[in-house]
């Protein structure tokens, strides 16, 4: 497999600079022996998944895909009596947008990091990079 035009290896240096990392995002597969499938990568030159990346210089549009809201709730509540019911309760919720980023390289989708939380902020990030 050919590496894109401006591809380097994470622990290059660019330009004299160290690289350092502004956003990770670790995919994880199993439920009791937890291994890591898939590193997502944004630094301050280049976005990688795993061991291909990309210049941010490079990169023609960032794309939000597949956009939804997810919501986790929780409820509590208490009932009293046979006849005459008098109740109590409480409810909390959360809920957060998830979605696909999707890095456009040369006019083609070259990097996609899939179920990302809150995907317009890092687009943003690498945006203003």
């Amino acid at each position: 497999m050919t590496m894109p035009a401006g591809w380097k290896k994470p622990s290059d240096q660019v330009a004299g600079v160290s690289e350092q990392t502004l956003w990770r995002n670790e995919i994880t597969k199993g439920i009791f022996n937890k291994k890591v499938s898939e590193v997502q990568t944004i630094t301050n030159y280049r976005v990688m998944r795993n061991d291909s990346g990309v210049l941010l210089k490079d990169i023609n549009e960032i794309v939000v895909m597949n956009q939804h809201r997810a919501s986790q709730s929780q409820y509590t509540g208490t009932s009293i009596g046979r006849y005459t019911r008098v109740g109590f309760g409480s409810s909390r919720s959360t809920s957060k947008t998830i979605g696909d980023l999707v890095f456009i390289y040369q006019g083609r989708p070259y990097i996609t990091f899939s179920q990302i939380s809150d995907p317009h902020s890092v687009a943003r990030l690498a945006n203003k990079i």
